[in-house]
């Protein structure tokens, strides 16, 4: 879960649950990743790119998604020129700012360097969705507009049951390593 440092999770913030995500090396060489995101009406995510991911987000069922999307101005700043982006297999043209509408069943492609905002509209119910992207690096490859953190502060009131995302490189490949390592020995 995060709030994006908003400090207001039901209105800005995101359930996300990283199923895969690939490494492009040893121990986990997988080129691609794979989130399900939970989505409360009207909790709306951060408006943020990503500098080098490309992601297809799918609405896998409930309400409807609504997508805001901008390309990049030279400033950093969301652009306010016309685009196109990939629609469930076709091409639409994009007014900057303006949201389109994902059904279920629907999915957008977002290519890198593409502002986006989406939520669940108001109304439809809840939604689950489903992003397919290539390598997720949350630290490094997100962008926030105004301002916004993917990781908030955690305080640890009991241990920990869950690997989070960010603690892949402390928990899950260490162990990945221990365990190729322990079946390639010999006896």
């Amino acid at each position: 879960m995060t709030d994006f440092g908003s400090g207001d999770l039901a209105r800005t913030g995101r359930t996300i649950f990283t199923l895969r995500n690939g490494r492009g090396q040893p121990p986990y060489p997988k080129s691609y990743a794979q989130k399900v995101m939970h989505m409360p009406e009207e909790q709306k995510s951060i408006a943020h790119y990503h500098k080098t991911k490309m992601e297809d987000i799918f609405n896998q069922g409930g309400g409807n998604i609504l997508i805001a999307a901008w390309t990049v101005a030279p400033d950093g700043s969301p652009a306010r020129d016309p685009f196109q982006l990939s629609v469930s297999g076709r091409k639409i043209q994009v007014k900057a700012g303006t949201p389109v509408r994902l059904e279920p069943g629907d999915w957008i492609c977002m290519p890198p360097a593409t502002y986006h905002q989406f939520w669940a509209e108001k109304g439809h119910g809840a939604v689950l969705s489903v992003e397919v992207s290539s390598v997720c690096n949350d630290h490094h490859d997100n962008m926030f507009w105004p301002q916004g953190r993917r990781f908030p502060a955690i305080t640890e009131d009991e241990p920990s049951r869950h690997v989070l995302c960010q603690e892949y490189d402390r928990y899950v490949c260490v162990t990945a390593t221990k365990r190729h390592s322990s079946l390639h020995r010999s006896p």
